[in-house]
């Protein structure tokens, strides 16, 4: 399998995925319901380091919906340094840029749905009993194409 890159969109309808070297999609998965059910995705991908996309407030959100993404996040970045898993944060305009799906044509989530469907023509991103591509899989996915552009060539 090889080196694996791992990408998180950490939001409750985020995702997770997991890239070879060579950009090849490995796994992903919807976020779990319960944050601490990532543990046993992580232990068993063995990524060499996780992208994870910075979490910011919202304007119009809610005092609780801050609150529960605050701690999700938190939790997940805890995770991952109790595995000592090396991860990196990034902004959501930074990773969009850099994978190329930036603009100001249609709405940030279609513009990721299409480069992922060029990237990644064979999938689909639906997932069993599901009718439409899951956005935060997508994400997830175009998360860690960023991290594996940022880290090819580079030897921790």
């Amino acid at each position: 399998m090889g080196i694996l890159i791992g990408g998180i969109d950490p939001g409750l309808k985020g995702g997770l995925a997991f890239l070879c070297e060579d950009g090849t999609i490995s796994e992903i998965y919807r976020m779990p319901k319960f944050i601490t059910d990532i543990k046993p995705i992580l232990l068993e991908m063995k990524p060499a380091r996780v992208f994870v996309e910075q979490q910011r407030v919202m304007p119009m959100e809610g005092v609780k919906s801050c609150f529960t993404n605050g701690l999700n996040f938190g939790k997940i970045l805890g995770t991952l340094e109790c595995l000592e898993i090396p991860y990196e944060l990034v902004g959501a305009l930074t990773w969009q840029k850099a994978v190329g799906c930036n603009g100001t044509t249609s709405t940030p989530k279609e513009r990721a749905f299409v480069k992922a469907r060029a990237l990644w023509p064979g999938h689909t991103f639906i997932f069993p009993k599901c009718f439409r591509p899951h956005n935060g899989a997508i994400d997830a996915c175009l998360i860690a194409e960023y991290g594996r552009l940022k880290n090819v060539g580079k030897k921790d």
